[in-house]
């Protein structure tokens, strides 16, 4: 049998060893099949083999060097579409006879053999979509008509020898170098050299797709490095006898350190939350924190999974389970007293990705300057993927709705502080290196002396007890509220500044209160108990009824808020002041006239007025000395005589308030 020609067959299974035994063969053409495995060996013994065809196959495995004892071929197809790896075999340089050969589109490396300048019968050489790194000069064989060595990773050392050919194809080729990250201080020298071959070769350096006009030879030189020039570079390669191919070298990124930053954190006694906008040269967060460590004030540290800084102590000693501190991440710190900590290290590049996942995070502020917390956070806010943002004193930006939108109870963003934040789903918040600071917010809520809730300094896991509708409450100026867990304190507030709070906070205050740690005793709240709210005035206290807005929950849960209005009287009881027996309100609410039932352990000037929802007076009822029992009526007119409408109205007895409903 001198021929086997089952082209496009779909012939499948691998070559059989068995072929080496059909030695009077001399054509085997099997291409356009689907053959896979290795090419036998055994072709060795086909000396008299003229045509070898195996393209368009799925061989594996490298090119066998035995086929280089086949000296009468003259064609030799193993490419397009085969997975052969390795090296070509020099021995192939062997085939004199040699017309055609097909290498291409597989997985071929290394250099094409220097036997290959000795096959002067060679008329068309294909070896485009490999690997190769060499070609020697080919410009001697007289027969060779079409080489197509493109999309390998020739250089126009390769290529210049060989443009006498016809029909030479060597567009594109494969970047060239090596992808590097250097890492500079401000004021480094930094050089960089690209090895390409080649006589003729002209070079163009960019930084970020920018041509730098200076930088045109194959050295990159940078002196006197600064923050500017931190970026990534690449050079274009071309070369004046080789047209049409321009060679572009892999990324250099070109980092650069300010000359030290210093950064100083403050942190308070209890929980703090920080970050770092340096990042020292020693990143490991437990050796950064070793001052506070060794003074012996620090008692644990925690990042937003839950992983871990403490003391082990007999079973090991402290021990870091976060590693590393990172530009993009917040972490807890609880500490026994009042600690300073300094970092010196390099600044963040901006625009600066965070990335965030579904639920809550904690992460850094890693600017210098400080910036309007909406502003920060206002692309997510658009795209309505921010749920909340909560600082370390559990003050927060988030949608009040109806009573505001969103509101900033934060303020700006600071440097050294740390944010935990809440979204809906996986997303990216770009924080850019300037901003907009806002002016400074008053405080709308103040520390209360009588209620001391239990935790030390910020708290922590806070839920957020927002009070609408201050007025309607009967809340005034000097009140203090404390929220709490059975008998525990849990959080608390005096109101001040009760003018500005109705003009510019929608009569409104906000009250962090902190979860229980779990570290000692019980300081803080336990998720799932019910809360409970607590008015000082005057000497006394008393409770508050709560009435939750917008679907709230009146149970303690962390990270959420309850949106409620509190009542401050139900019109029966002495709700304020101790030269009050009992005053009773009855019928309340009421359709006619209501009657103000007032005992008095003294004699002493009682002073009777109704205001409005709105703090306008509506009537003087009475204003005069008194003593003892007695009763003081309202029919639901002003002093004009006309009927008010039904709603809200608030009864004043000299510094006492009580809410009344008219029908």
């Amino acid at each position: 049998m001198v021929r086997i020609d089952l082209n496009n067959n779909n012939l499948t299974g691998t070559l059989p060893v068995q072929i080496g035994m059909l030695t009077d063969l001399q054509h085997l053409i099997l291409r356009g099949n689907q053959l896979t495995g290795n090419i036998p060996v055994e072709i060795r013994t086909l000396t008299n083999l003229i045509t070898f065809d195996l393209g368009f196959n799925n061989l594996t495995g490298t090119i066998p060097s035995q086929i280089g004892q086949l000296l009468n071929l003259e064609y030799l197809f193993i490419g397009s579409g085969s997975l052969l790896t390795g090296t070509i075999p020099p021995e192939l340089g062997q085939l004199t006879k040699l017309k055609i050969i097909a290498l291409d589109e597989n997985q071929l490396s290394g250099a094409l053999p220097e036997g290959f300048g000795n096959l002067h019968d060679l008329n068309l050489l294909f070896l485009q979509g490999n690997q190769l790194s060499s070609l020697p000069d080919l410009s001697s064989l007289e027969n060779l008509n079409l080489l197509n060595c493109s999309n390998n990773q020739l250089t126009f050392s390769d290529l210049e020898p060989n443009m006498g050919i016809p029909e030479f194809y060597y567009s594109p080729q494969e970047q060239i170098g090596t992808q590097e990250n250097f890492q500079l201080i401000e004021g480094d020298n930094f050089s960089n050299v690209l090895s390409v071959g080649g006589e003729n070769n002209q070079y163009q350096w960019f930084k970020d797709g920018d041509m730098i006009p200076s930088q045109t030879t194959n050295t990159l030189n940078i002196n006197n490095v600064f923050l500017a020039y931190a970026g990534d570079y690449y050079c274009e390669v071309t070369n004046t006898v080789v047209p049409g191919l321009k060679l572009t070298s892999r990324l250099i990124t070109l980092l650069v350190e300010e000359n030290s930053d210093l950064l100083t954190l403050d942190f308070e006694p209890g929980w703090n939350i920080f970050s770092s906008t340096v990042l020292p040269g020693n990143s490991n967060l437990m050796d950064i924190l070793q001052p506070i460590i060794s003074g012996g004030k620090l008692k644990k540290v925690m990042n937003e999974l839950g992983d871990v800084i403490e003391d082990w102590g007999i079973y090991g000693g402290w021990q870091n389970n976060i590693g590393n501190l990172q530009r993009t991440e917040g972490y807890k710190i609880n500490v026994t007293e009042p600690v300073t900590l300094q970092l010196t290290g390099t600044g963040a590049r901006f625009p600066l990705n965070i990335p965030l996942g579904a639920g809550w995070n904690i992460i850094s502020w890693p600017s210098k300057n400080e910036q309007e917390g909406v502003a920060v956070f206002q692309a997510l806010i658009d795209a309505g993927k921010l749920k909340k943002v909560m600082d370390e004193e559990g003050k927060t930006i988030e949608n009040w709705g109806i009573f505001g939108d969103w509101n900033n109870k934060i303020g700006n963003f600071m440097p050294g502080e740390g944010y935990a934040v809440n979204v809906t789903t996986d997303c990216i918040l770009t924080v850019n290196e300037g901003g907009t600071k806002s002016e400074i917010v008053i405080r709308e809520t103040f520390v209360s002396t009588h209620f001391i809730p239990a935790f030390k300094g910020n708290g922590t896991e806070h839920m957020n007890i927002h009070l609408i509708n201050l007025p309607e409450s009967g809340l005034i100026e000097g009140d203090e509220i404390g929220v709490f867990d059975g008998d525990i304190c849990v959080g608390s507030s005096k109101i001040s500044n009760f003018k500005f709070q109705i003009s510019n906070f929608n009569s409104s205050i906000s009250i962090p209160v902190s979860a229980n740690d779990g570290i000692e005793v019980i300081n803080g709240f336990t998720t799932g108990n019910s809360i409970e709210m607590r008015l000082y005035r005057n000497g006394h206290e008393y409770p508050l009824t709560i009435q939750p807005l917008f679907q709230s929950k009146t149970v303690f849960e962390k990270g959420s808020s309850l949106f409620a209005q509190v009542d401050l009287a139900t019109g029966t009881g002495v709700i304020s002041g101790s030269n009050f027996t009992e005053i009773n309100c009855y019928p309340n609410p009421f359709r006619e006239h209501i009657t103000i039932e007032i005992a008095l352990a003294t004699k002493q000037k009682i002073d009777v007025k109704v205001y409005d929802a709105k703090g306008a007076l509506v009537r003087p009822l009475f204003e005069n000395e008194a003593e003892g029992k007695f009763n003081v009526y309202w029919d639901g007119r002003n002093q004009a005589g006309t009927r008010m409408v039904s709603g809200t109205y608030f009864l004043k007895i000299n510094e006492s308030t009580f809410k009344v409903l008219l029908e």
